[in-house]
């Protein structure tokens, strides 16, 4: 079961939360588009939900923190970030995802949060 939170920190960092199913990178590059999809579609999907019901603002640009905790190594959740940062601008929350508009990532492996667990620190620019 996931669960979804989202929070002003201040008035320029929005937090979103995220328990649930991270796709690594790995398991992307090893398994076939066909396996995939469903499982990338699912994750949009959720996504889309959570960035909908968080009422964030339009970002002219951002910088987003990502902490996690996972069985997943730190470059392997990029893959699911990028699903994350697509759905923003699905959702219009960013122009474009080039960087235009997002100028830094930082991921952070976090021990005190629970298993599968990302936190999107968004910092409007």
């Amino acid at each position: 079961m996931e669960s979804y939170s989202s929070l002003e920190l201040g008035r320029d960092i929005f937090k979103v939360e995220y328990q649930g199913k991270i796709i690594s990178t790995n398991e992307l590059k090893s398994k076939s588009w066909r396996k995939m999809k469903p499982k990338i579609d699912a994750l949009k999907l959720e996504f889309f939900i959570l960035i909908q019901n968080a009422n964030l603002p339009k970002f002219k640009g951002i910088e987003l923190k990502v902490r996690y905790w996972s069985k997943h190594d730190v470059d392997n959740i990029s893959s699911t970030i990028k699903i994350f940062v697509d759905q923003l601008v699905k959702a219009g929350k960013i122009k474009d995802d080039n960087k235009n508009y997002w100028k830094k990532l930082i991921i952070e492996a976090d021990e005190t949060l629970k298993n599968n667990t990302l936190i999107f620190e968004i910092k409007k620019l």
